[in-house]
């Protein structure tokens, strides 16, 4: 039982883990091009990188199937 409730407690950690880089991801490339100002087409170019990068492994995650 006392395996369980730390596998559950670690489980735990890593989702908020795994969801809080992706949030940081995601607004991250939406405040780049803010930020740079003197590279505005490569911030922005940037940005959709990111963004797209983000999406695609929010919909295409292999471990939720």
């Amino acid at each position: 039982n006392d395996k369980h409730v730390e596998y559950n407690r670690q489980a735990g950690r890593y989702a908020c883990l795994y969801y809080a880089t992706r949030i940081l991801a995601g607004l991250s490339a939406g405040l780049l091009p803010f930020i740079i100002k003197a590279y505005h087409d490569t911030a922005m170019m940037l940005s959709v990188a990111v963004v797209v990068a983000v999406v695609f492994d929010l919909v295409f995650n292999p471990k939720d199937r």
